[in-house]
């Protein structure tokens, strides 16, 4: 295989030669693709649709190299938003899933759009951009069923954790509310009542490290998410009542 370098020069000499081949483009944007290095053999692939203007061969070989060079793109994103949770704007996660939209990635876009409406289920504005982003999709009609399902599961979910509250399974609810909330680190309710059953347990049983920390986090996932959010302070209030306590014990 021709090194980077190999295939410049090969480009660089063919350029103004009746000899130059697309190829040589090519070549050279899959080796840098290889080295994570998209922007470049974009630019590369770029150069190619200037040079060969009109050429239909090198134009299909140009428009399918960056197809894969978006592809690579999706997955190295893909990666890094899992790395991400609860740190990347909506926004930017929509204008992902639109690019898998856009490039026929649609189980992709799909699996993005889901996560937006999971962490943010009970916000019209955001479920609103969604549905837009369906719409220019022309994924309307699926569109507003995959957010109605997805929003009642996270529904259902949250009620099921609630009941176990309500009950007085703070213990099993705690657990439950733990595993919801790791799976949906940048929704605010589930937080809140994850942080809720926390400190609940703690008014009754005494106050722990553990889960002194657990409601510390949540409740600063929470005040990312939405400091403006009703229930943060009341249950804050509440937290650094225990804590207090905790901290006092120890004094």
């Amino acid at each position: 295989m021709m090194q980077p370098v190999a295939f410049k020069s090969a480009i660089a000499i063919g350029k103004h030669s009746c000899f130059k081949s697309p190829s040589y483009y090519t070549g050279l944007a899959r080796t840098m693709i290889k080295k994570d290095s998209s922007d470049e053999a974009l630019q590369v692939l770029n150069s190619a649709r200037h040079e060969f203007k009109g050429n239909r061969e090198a134009l299909f070989q140009t428009a399918s190299m960056e197809g894969i060079v978006y592809k690579k793109a999706i997955q190295e994103a893909t990666r890094l938003l899992e790395k991400l949770s609860g740190k990347v704007p909506v926004e930017a996660t929509m204008d992902l899933a639109r690019v898998c939209f856009d490039l026929g990635e649609k189980e992709q876009g799909m699996q993005f759009i889901q996560n937006i409406v999971r962490n943010n289920h009970d916000n019209d504005n955001v479920l609103e951009m969604v549905q837009g982003v369906f719409k220019d999709a022309q994924l309307e009609n699926e569109g507003a069923k995959i957010i109605a399902i997805t929003k009642n599961e996270v529904i259902q979910l949250n009620n099921q954790g609630v009941r176990l509250i309500e009950e007085g399974k703070l213990k099993d609810a705690i657990e439950y509310f733990e595993k919801a909330a790791d799976g949906l680190p940048e929704n605010k309710i589930i937080n809140a009542n994850a942080a809720q059953a926390l400190i609940m347990y703690m008014q009754k049983n005494g106050t722990n490290e553990k889960y002194t920390t657990l409601a510390s986090k949540y409740l600063d996932r929470i005040k990312s998410i939405d400091p403006s959010y009703d229930k943060y302070q009341k249950l804050l209030n509440m937290y650094e009542k225990v804590a207090g306590a905790y901290k006092g014990r120890d004094e």
